[in-house]
C-alpha cells in the first residue's frame, strides 16, 4: 500500500472502501502503473465481490498486459455480478477474438449469414422460388455449422 500522504482521503479513512479502491484502480491504470491498479481491483473484489466495475476494470489492465485468459475470466466475474453489464459484455467479446483463429471471425460471420438466411427461408417458405442450391450443400458448411454452434 502507499505511503498515506499518497492516497486519496477516501483511502486514508476507509481503507475498506470498495469504490475508492476501484476508482483508485482507474486513475493508476490511466497513468499505466497496471499492477498497482490490478491490485486495487483486487481489493475492491475482496470487500465487494458483487461490484462489476472493478472485475471489468481489472480484465481491461489483465488484458493490457497480455492476460487474455485471466481477463476473460474477470469479465465472467463482471457478468455474474452484473449480467445486465453491456462494457462487460463487449470486453467479453473483444477478449474472446484475441484467442481466435484468424479465419474464425469469418466464419461467426458467415455462420451468422447462414442463420439469417434460415429463417427468412423458413418464414418465407410459401411464397419463395425453390433454391438453385441448398444451403447444406455449400462446400463450407461443416466450418459454418461449427461456428454456428458457437454462437449458442
Amino acid at each position: 500500500m502507499q505511503k498515506s500522504g499518497n492516497c486519496s482521503p477516501e483511502i486514508r479513512l476507509e481503507p475498506a472502501n470498495p469504490h475508492a479502491q476501484s476508482n483508485l484502480g482507474v486513475a493508476l491504470a490511466r497513468q499505466g502503473k497496471l499492477e498497482q491498479a490490478i491490485a486495487h481491483f483486487r481489493l475492491a473484489i475482496a470487500v465487494s465481490p458483487d461490484l462489476a466495475a472493478a472485475h471489468n476494470n481489472l480484465g481491461d489492465c489483465l488484458r493490457a498486459q497480455g492476460k487474455v485468459e485471466d481477463a476473460i475470466a474477470a469479465y465472467r466475474d463482471a457478468l455474474r455480478a452484473d449480467p445486465g453489464s453491456a462494457p462487460a459484455a463487449k470486453s467479453l467479446e473483444n477478449a474472446r477474438k484475441l484467442l481466435q483463429p484468424p479465419g474464425a471471425a469469418r466464419s461467426r460471420e458467415t455462420a451468422i449469414a447462414v442463420r439469417r438466411r434460415c429463417v427468412r427461408s423458413a418464414r418465407d417458405r410459401r411464397c419463395s422460388k425453390p433454391r438453385k442450391r441448398p444451403i447444406l450443400a455449400h462446400p463450407e458448411t461443416p466450418r459454418i455449422l461449427r461456428a454456428w454452434i458457437e454462437l449458442e
